[in-house]
């Protein structure tokens, strides 16, 4: 690879693409870095960076996103998607709002683009606590994708998260045949499986709490049908 001139860039991007995909996270930071010291005003090369840093090291994630969004003066939508995708996970709201709104604004036509920033919308929109605009983006993208991993993964979190279980246990006996890479497909396996074990134990806990309700609404009934109370064997008793 030529390391310096205009001519390396695209190929810098295609191994930063095939790192983020096959390489180690250690790999793609030590990559991305170099890549934003040899082209640091590109958009791309810095929202790379800022991917390979929410990985290994969060709490800069932002700052480099950010600079992406800075420096994308043509106001790509896609560029724009990634970074409030960034944003949102750094808990800068407010930063991927504006971000998913100028992508919008953007108008796409791209079927899977108009998706995404469909999905990124609504999971803004949940974060805010603005439940009835976030449960019809998160299901349109759903719909428009049943087998995406994503899409599945993050409605099921919204719904349970407001403890819809069976609609949750639905959707994910539903996600049984996802597409994309096996590396994703493995993850969105993990995460199926994690949420199970939290509905279990929520079913486990609610179970325990009907048994006590149970015991503590019988008992007083028992107590109150066979022998009288003081108060009521006072009221009752001759003066």
């Amino acid at each position: 690879m030529k390391i310096g001139g205009h001519q390396s860039l695209p190929r810098s991007l295609g191994r930063a693409r095939r790192l983020q995909l096959n390489g180690t996270p250690e790999e793609y930071l030590a990559f991305t870095r170099g890549a934003v010291a040899r082209f640091p005003t590109d958009p791309d090369v810095r929202l790379h960076h800022a991917i390979a840093l929410a990985m290994l090291q969060p709490e800069r994630a932002r700052t480099e996103a950010l600079r992406a969004v800075e420096l994308d003066h043509e106001g790509n939508p896609f560029r724009l998607y990634r970074a409030g995708n960034l944003l949102l996970g750094a808990g800068d709201l407010a930063a991927a709002r504006r971000c998913a709104e100028r992508a919008v604004a953007a108008a796409p036509t791209n079927r899977v683009l108009v998706n995404l920033l469909t999905h990124l919308q609504g999971r803004i929109a949940s974060v805010a606590g603005e439940d009835d605009i976030a449960e019809p983006l998160l299901r349109s993208a759903y719909e428009a994708e049943p087998r995406n991993g994503r899409n599945v993964l993050d409605l099921a979190r919204f719904l349970l998260a407001r403890e819809r279980i069976d609609e949750t246990l639905e959707l994910l006996d539903c996600a049984s045949t996802l597409e994309g890479p096996r590396k994703a497909r493995e993850h969105y396996a993990q995460e199926f499986a994690g949420l199970r074990e939290r509905i279990g134990r929520f079913q486990k806990l609610q179970l325990q709490i009907s048994r006590v309700q149970a015991r503590h609404s019988l008992g007083p009934a028992r107590v109150s049908s066979s022998t009288p109370t003081r108060a009521a064997r006072g009221a009752n008793s001759p003066a």
